[in-house]
């Protein structure tokens, strides 16, 4: 077989160009070249989440807990929102598929963030949540705010970014003080990769259940 039969085959086989090929745990093909026709596996979501380190990869601290971080959050702040806490939840689960990417190194990536666009609302699609409106995305913002903050001070990952990130919000202290309490404790206290995602799985599955 030579380098033309090769991609053929990666073509037929896969549905996407060889170039653009890269695989899932699952042996799902990342759809870089049309995110609305990814094939969401939820174990690929979880296997990845778990190992993506936040923060470049500098900071021992994963999508996972992150996105448990928000979640927790969100249920402080708005507590009975299933569409909120859902949201929080689930709004970094396409870096399953894009990975963590700073946003200082986004604004050079050109395209990218229409990619990511199209990756979050996929799985957003694919987990049965409704279109938010805008004010569910600000509070979902907030909550991805509030922990951010908390990441930087307990971290030790203060930096100019972190500072744009709130310049001209309503960053409330309080909030950004609660969500470093809930991170220390999940520092100190920590849990089974397995049963922080049922507590995100649960969060998302509450607000499936709500009626429209």
């Amino acid at each position: 077989m030579d380098a033309s039969d090769f991609r053929d085959a990666a073509q037929e086989t896969f549905g996407v160009p060889l170039d653009d090929l890269v695989l899932t745990r699952q042996g799902h093909p990342v759809r870089w070249d049309d995110p609305a026709k990814q094939i969401v596996d939820p174990v690929d979501l979880f296997e990845a989440v778990r190992r993506i380190r936040r923060w470049g990869g500098h900071a021992d601290w994963t999508v996972l807990q992150h996105s448990v971080l928000c979640k927790r959050v969100a249920t402080y702040l708005w507590p009975g929102n299933t569409q909120v806490i859902a949201r929080a939840a689930a709004h970094d689960l396409h870096e399953a598929y894009t990975g963590d990417i700073p946003g200082p190194a986004k604004n050079h990536l050109g395209a990218f963030r229409m990619k990511e666009y199209l990756f979050e609302r996929r799985v957003a699609e694919y987990l049965g949540l409704t279109s938010p409106s805008e004010l569910i995305k600000a509070r979902v913002k907030a909550c991805d705010i509030y922990a951010l903050n908390a990441e930087a001070r307990v971290l030790g990952m203060n930096s100019t970014w972190v500072a744009r990130q709130t310049l001209g919000r309503e960053v409330a202290k309080t909030n950004v003080d609660h969500a470093e309490i809930v991170m220390q404790d999940m520092r100190e206290n920590p849990q089974e990769d397995k049963d922080l995602w049922t507590e995100l799985a649960v969060a998302v599955k509450e607000a499936q259940l709500e009626p429209n």
